[in-house]
């Protein structure tokens, strides 16, 4: 049975040729000072687990709401331990208005998994200081 083991967005990702999987800036929540605006770069990132050595094709849906914003099909296989990591890397993903954003992983049309993203209007980018 396939099924996902991890799931979320981020700043950066990468899988090295040994298979380890880098995730650098997780994220749920994207402060914007106007909308529409859109994403420059970010990845979308899961672990999949199924059978080993099977491909899946995937497909993954960004909604808010009904609406679907964008989608990308995915191949994917797996390997002697039956997992695989997904790495996407989106660009110019759109944000029209506030409010939530569901990144939807699914197989045949079965959803294996979701993250979410909070698009939040705020006037000014609030800058985090750090201690001395």
């Amino acid at each position: 049975m396939l099924e996902v083991k991890l799931i979320t967005l981020s700043d950066y990702a990468t899988v090295s040729k040994e298979g380890k999987l880098t995730i650098a800036g997780i994220f749920d929540r994207l402060n914007v000072t106007k909308f529409p605006t859109s994403i420059v770069r970010a990845f979308f990132v899961a672990t999949i687990s199924g059978s080993p050595f099977t491909e899946y094709k995937l497909d993954l849906e960004v909604k808010k709401g009904a609406k679907q914003i964008a989608s990308f099909q995915l191949n994917s296989v797996t390997g002697d331990n039956g997992r695989n990591n997904l790495v996407v890397e989106m660009v110019g993903i759109p944000f029209k208005e506030e409010g939530e954003y569901n990144f939807i992983l699914s197989h045949d049309k079965k959803e294996l998994g979701r993250t979410s993203l909070d698009a939040v209007y705020s006037e000014s980018q609030t800058e985090i200081k750090m201690p001395n």
